[in-house]
């Protein structure tokens, strides 16, 4: 279900019900009562006011850094999406999570940045950082 990508996203809410279904047959799955459907998403600084955007800069000076000019996505978004609780560690899922790459360079411009965010932060080399994960 992971990956499964347009036009298949269509399919997706039957699918994930038959893959429950037949998980259910082998083993026996409970539903966690404390389990939260509505996970935060990622704050775009681009949408916020100008009063609300100082505000963040000064809480985070990585508010305060573009990282994508095109769409104008911030080094603390490129850092939430990397360190949510799903981790993006490849390009296509920052990507995803914060629309960088997705402008009119294509990454050209952000790309080498996003790169060096993610070996920074979680001590990559620059090998290990692939477009959708393991040999890409």
């Amino acid at each position: 279900l992971i990956g499964i990508e347009s036009p298949g996203l269509t399919a997706v809410q039957p699918i994930a019900k038959r893959v429950v279904e037949i998980i259910n047959i082998k083993e026996r799955l409970n539903s966690n009562p404390s389990f939260n459907p509505l996970r935060k998403g990622i704050l775009r600084f681009e949408e916020q006011d100008e009063e609300t955007k100082k505000a963040l800069i000064k809480q985070d000076p990585n508010y305060g850094e573009i990282v994508c000019r095109c769409e104008k996505v911030t080094k603390k978004e490129i850092l939430e999406a990397a360190n949510n609780p799903l981790g993006a560690r490849s390009l296509i899922s920052i990507k995803y999570r914060t629309r960088a790459m997705m402008g009119r360079c294509q990454g050209g411009y952000c790309l080498p940045r996003i790169i060096e965010i993610l070996r920074e932060s979680f001590k990559l080399s620059p090998h290990e950082i692939t477009l959708k994960g393991k040999n890409s």
